[in-house]
């Protein structure tokens, strides 16, 4: 269960991205201390978090699970929210873009 980037200037892109939360751009998302990403809407906050992984050519995005079972609503919802949110600012920094439906290597689901 994760999103993977294809893009040139993976580190560029993650700076980027913290870059927009900092500075309040991108609303729906919070950074913790870690570098992990939450969906900030009450509703969803801290059910999961996505970690940022870069690698050769690429930014990967593994879904945390929350205090609580991660259910396909919570994976769902934060993977389609990310991917929204990427394809909404940073469209033209990626190259492909793309989300597993199974749990892949560095998610923690339980």
């Amino acid at each position: 269960m994760a999103i993977i980037l294809i893009t040139e200037e993976p580190k560029w892109l993650l700076n980027a991205i913290y870059e927009e939360l900092e500075d309040d751009e991108i609303r729906t998302w919070k950074c913790d201390k870690e570098g992990d990403l939450t969906h900030s809407p009450k509703q969803w906050q801290y059910l999961a978090w996505m970690r940022p992984k870069l690698g050769k050519g690429r930014l990967i995005f593994n879904i945390i699970a929350g205090e609580e079972t991660l259910s396909k609503r919570i994976y769902g919802v934060y993977h389609g929210r990310l991917i929204e949110m990427l394809l909404t600012y940073f469209d033209n920094d990626i190259d492909k873009l793309y989300a597993t439906s199974i749990p892949t290597s560095g998610d923690i689901i339980q």
